[in-house]
């Protein structure tokens, strides 16, 4: 507990900083109009991008990349935060409410990011040109969970879950993990994308994507 209480008090200081930068820039201090309009230029375009990708995600369609939309989304809070440095507020009531969702938005995306970022190599189990199989992030920390498969098509990839092919399920007696799985073997065809997970021991395990052809 007392862990989680310094993490929540580190974090919040963190959060806070903007607010102490911009009272030591003070109102004299201001940037040329070109890194004001670059910032503003920056922060709607990462905006746009977000927007866009959450109408592709109820598509389930991403834009390609691992963990890009973490990125996006960090990259965004540093432009709004910067934004927030370089803009001078006449009421007094909007600066407060601007600074609190401002400390809210940092607070909120740093666990984000944490949670999201932390152990970064350990969720990427495959990837190549055409796809990437990603470990998803449990709670529980389990690792029976099977992972999920992305295919990339340029800027945007779609993800399938995979499940076991009939005759081929597991009493949860091998962990999808990097360190247990020595290579993957990805066949495509017209209904289905079959995946051959092969581990350690010689045991291979093939899953699959639900049926394509509908898509």
């Amino acid at each position: 507990m007392e862990t989680w209480l310094f993490f929540g008090f580190i974090l919040t200081v963190f959060s806070l900083l903007p607010i102490g930068i911009k009272k030591l820039i003070g109102k004299k201090r201001q940037p040329k109009k070109w890194i004001v309009f670059f910032i503003n230029f920056l922060s709607i375009s990462l905006f746009a991008a977000i927007l866009i990708e959450f109408f592709l995600s109820l598509k389930n369609i991403y834009f390609t990349g691992y963990k890009t939309r973490t990125f996006l989304l960090i990259s965004l809070v540093v432009c709004v935060t910067l934004h927030y440095c370089v803009t001078q507020y006449k009421n007094t009531f909007y600066r407060i409410f601007v600074q609190f969702i401002l400390v809210a938005t940092i607070f909120v995306t740093t666990v984000i990011g944490v949670v999201n970022l932390a152990n970064y190599q350990e969720y990427l189990l495959f990837e190549n040109n055409t796809y990437r199989i990603e470990k998803n992030w449990e709670l529980s920390g389990a690792d029976f969970m099977l992972p999920t498969l992305y295919r990339k098509k340029g800027i945007v990839e779609s993800a399938y879950p995979l499940e076991y092919e009939k005759g081929n399920q597991t009493d949860y007696l091998y962990d999808f993990t990097k360190e247990s799985i020595t290579d993957f073997t990805i066949n495509e065809t017209d209904s289905s994308i079959r995946v051959s997970c092969h581990f350690k021991d010689g045991t291979t395990y093939f899953l699959s994507t639900p049926d394509l052809s509908s898509n």
